[in-house]
């Protein structure tokens, strides 16, 4: 089985919220989580559906949910945690409802990055060989023509070298748009996963995209509230449910030893400190409030801002960013006529200025 699930490991983010979809769905229904994952399988991919098969088997032997999906490498660490948040609260569908909702969010950035970029990277592809074709065939020639009125720049000697080598300069420059399309490629591989779903991965793919790196960590704070109001509601103990909910949201803000600091801290160990973490303010808050209804009302309206704001991000991304990366591969392309055509003419221009003088 191992082997099995490290092949579609993690499984592909459409995969994993229709699997929450139709979970969530069928627990609504009151099917037994057994039943439930045997017929959710249909939909899926066929090495995904045989092997939720067996995770159902592992349900019939006793095993609870939660630790047979976090021994599951098929999975994202983070999913067991909100499944087991969500059987802590007696709301799974909700909680699963919560996490497909961040997945279809990190769906949609992927998406518009992709297509972005997509075309920009197909047009400096395309120029690049060309200007390659002309330093390379184009440019001996026009070397030679010069050269018999002894006319000579450094660029002229450059075009007859790279003439003389034309195999291997064309391998090297090959291997610039090789590059740039392996690059490419492997985010999008990377970023189609399933454990996108969590801080360190989304983070580790955003955060260097402007506008979606911070939308990321807002998108992160509202699953948090929202899943810590879920077990509020079902009358889990605070100190429990804040763990739960920082579980089940980040595992790189919350590590295990933030996470047991936090734990040191509500249990009694006044002199440990808060772990820093963007959504300690709101543990904090929340410790020193004794109405539970302001409570809720607070985590509610504290994950709706969270969310209106990763839109706020996501929609100046997708507005401002197409223009941003066209003007970066155009001066890309513009560069490379420089180098191929208007400097070589400039230099020569002056080359038989001298010459006339």
């Amino acid at each position: 089985m191992s082997d099995q699930a490290h092949n579609i490991s993690s499984a592909e983010l459409d995969h994993l919220i229709g699997l929450c979809d139709e979970i969530s769905a069928l627990v609504r229904s009151g099917l037994p989580i057994e039943e439930t994952l045997v017929a959710g399988n249909g939909g899926h991919h066929t090495r995904l559906g045989s092997h939720l098969t067996q995770l159902a088997g592992q349900l019939g032997t006793g095993k609870p949910l939660a630790e047979a999906i976090r021994n599951d490498p098929v999975f994202p660490p983070v999913y067991a945690a909100v499944v087991e948040a969500g059987i802590r609260s007696g709301n799974l569908a909700g909680a699963l409802d919560s996490i497909a909702q961040s997945a279809r969010t990190l769906r949609d950035c992927r998406s518009f990055l992709v297509q972005t970029a997509l075309y920009p990277m197909v047009l400096f592809t395309t120029l690049w060989f060309v200007f390659t074709g002309l330093f390379l065939f184009a440019g001996p020639r026009f070397a030679e023509t010069f050269e018999a009125y002894r006319i000579t720049t450094p660029l002229l000697g450059a075009m007859q070298w790279a003439g003389a080598n034309a195999v291997n300069v064309l391998a090297v420059m090959t291997l610039v748009p090789i590059a740039l399309w392996a690059v490419f490629l492997l985010w999008c591989s990377r970023s189609s996963r399933g454990n996108l779903i969590q801080s360190a991965g989304r983070v580790g793919l955003f955060h260097w995209v402007p506008w979606l790196g911070r939308a990321a960590l807002q998108m992160q704070k509202a699953t948090f509230a929202q899943i810590f109001a879920t077990l509020v509601r079902s009358s889990v103990p605070l100190d429990q449910a804040i763990l739960l909910a920082a579980k089940a949201t980040s595992d790189r803000y919350w590590p295990r030893e933030n996470l047991e600091q936090l734990q040191s801290r509500m249990t009694g160990g006044r002199g440990t400190p808060y772990p820093r973490s963007p959504i300690s303010p709101l543990i904090i808050w929340a410790l020193g409030m004794t109405d539970q209804a302001i409570l809720l009302e607070g985590l509610e309206q504290y994950a709706k801002i969270s969310r209106v704001r990763a839109d706020l991000l996501i929609a100046r991304c997708e507005l401002v960013l197409p223009g941003v990366i066209t003007l970066i591969f155009a001066v890309l392309i513009a560069l490379c006529y420089c180098l191929t055509v208007i400097w070589p003419y400039t230099q020569i221009l002056d080359m038989l200025s001298c010459f006339s003088g």
